[in-house]
């Protein structure tokens, strides 16, 4: 089944795709499962992590240096800083229940 307007993945566009746009998506898929348990939602994300590594054909650890790199600052990128740090935070707080972020 092809879905209406979805096209293959282009490996060598992932390194172009911007942090803004990359957090944008994480949020998205964050949103989705905000209200499930904090095991659920971790499971939920190794399994999507899992299936996306496994479709894709390319290796997990590659996948996390890539997510590492989103989330990593960048000096003179605020707003990008930002995302990945409410990103981080996210999971300081509803998955760790932090009642205060910590570093």
């Amino acid at each position: 089944m092809k879905l209406h307007g979805h096209r293959p993945l282009d490996k060598d566009q992932l390194h172009a795709t911007p942090r803004e746009e990359a957090l944008r998506c994480a949020a998205l898929a964050l949103d989705g499962i905000q209200r499930e348990t904090p095991e659920a939602q971790v499971i939920a994300a190794a399994t999507l992590f899992a299936a996306i590594s496994a479709r894709t054909g390319m290796d997990a650890e590659q996948l996390h240096h890539l997510g590492r790199r989103v989330l990593r600052p960048e000096k003179h990128h605020t707003k990008a800083n930002m995302m990945a740090e409410s990103t981080a935070d996210f999971v300081g707080l509803v998955i760790m229940g932090q009642e205060v972020v910590c570093a």
